[in-house]
């Protein structure tokens, strides 16, 4: 068998560097410290999920209402009329008062001050919830929907509670995910569902 000569020296690095990492690297005193973390534009937001993280892609609302999203967007789901991946962020166009958003598979909805939703993304089952099976690279309006309340989105389906309390559920319905015991596959457009 042979030994690597400079085995130890790796090892003792490695310690050295655990220790670091464990005990955090010291400055000598009186040197201007870095600060630790970024300012971010989101400043410090009150309220519903201002935030949301879908298959590969992020989005973000500041607090002047735009989205902004990063990531994967071979669907549209960046919203920004592209089906270009971005890795610096791209503003989601033409929305300027989110209040609440969600990040599916690979769409993304969004819930303004008005309390009208707004999807965009892949569309082969139905979870843009505009009636069609297209999909959208910009944000499209879920219609006869005010949401006032919830709104999360998974895979292929939707949900968002309406301004009158009641659940409204659109897109795959494969294993009856959407709770309104109806027999079809998918959904277009938002039905009533009675989990809620």
């Amino acid at each position: 068998m042979q030994s690597r000569p400079l085995g130890w020296i790796r090892t003792l690095l490695g310690v050295w560097m655990g220790l670091g990492l464990a005990v955090g690297c010291r400055q000598p005193s009186g040197a201007p410290r870095e600060q630790a973390s970024r300012t971010s534009s989101l400043g410090s937001v009150q309220g519903p999920a201002r935030i949301a993280a879908g298959y590969a892609h992020s989005l973000a609302a500041r607090p002047d209402g735009t989205v902004w999203a990063a990531g994967y967007n071979n669907a549209g789901q960046l919203g920004d009329g592209s089906w270009d991946n971005r890795t610096v962020p791209v503003q989601v166009q033409g929305l300027s008062e989110a209040v609440t958003m969600a990040a599916g598979h690979l769409h993304s909805l969004v819930r303004y001050s008005d309390d009208t939703v707004w999807a965009w993304g892949t569309n082969a089952t139905g979870q843009l919830g505009d009636g069609s099976t297209s999909s959208h690279a910009v944000p499209a309006q879920v219609p006869a929907l005010l949401g006032g309340g919830a709104l999360e989105t998974y895979d292929q389906h939707a949900l968002a509670v309406s301004s009158d309390g009641t659940l409204w559920t659109w897109g795959s319905n494969s294993q009856g995910q959407l709770g309104n015991g109806g027999p079809t596959l998918y959904t277009t457009t938002p039905v009533l569902s009675w989990l809620y």
